[in-house]
């Protein structure tokens, strides 16, 4: 009984061994892989809020619908170049190994694997989209004060240059 028992914590001790001793990079670029397609439609999403007051700004200065059909393109083109980076991949697993334990990597791995796990790869980009919605929602209801205030500090304050212009 004592044999098996040894027997048993041997096993049980080397696969928990076994299981946390994998290198690292390994397993960041395991996890990279999983969560890259929530991390592409995460920067996709990101890039174009970021761009959206430009393309804003070029409709309320008149600009034609062509011309914002061209420079959308030109924004997706920008996107698909730096998703499609080949470094891009390499520094995020640089990041992943550098914040987290070979432990809390295979943690989010086994995270990953649970149905769980994969509906938070599937929702996160949604909830990442509706909360930029809500976030432009908010910034717009409270751009008019923002602006406001910063033509009156721009006003009153001491531009040399902008004094020489006519």
């Amino acid at each position: 009984m004592i044999f098996r028992a040894m027997i048993l914590l041997t096993v049980l001790t080397s696969c928990a061994t076994t299981k946390h001793s994998a290198d690292p990079r390994e397993l960041a670029i395991k996890l990279v892989k999983i969560t890259s397609v929530d991390a592409e439609k995460t920067a996709r999403i990101t890039t174009r809020t970021a761009m959206a007051p430009l393309v804003q700004g070029l409709k309320d200065q008149g600009y034609s619908s062509e011309t914002i059909v061209e420079v959308n393109h030109i924004i997706d083109e920008f996107i698909d170049k730096f998703i499609n980076d080949p470094t891009l991949n390499s520094q995020v697993v640089d990041l992943y190994v550098g914040e987290f334990t070979v432990e809390e990597l295979q943690a989010m791995l086994d995270f990953y694997q649970l149905p769980v796990g994969k509906k938070t790869l599937e929702k996160t980009p949604v909830i990442m989209q509706k909360s930029v919605d809500i976030g432009l929602v908010l910034a717009q209801k409270h751009q008019g004060e923002f602006v406001r205030k910063i033509d009156e500090v721009l006003k009153n304050s001491n531009c040399s240059k902008c004094k020489e212009q006519p």
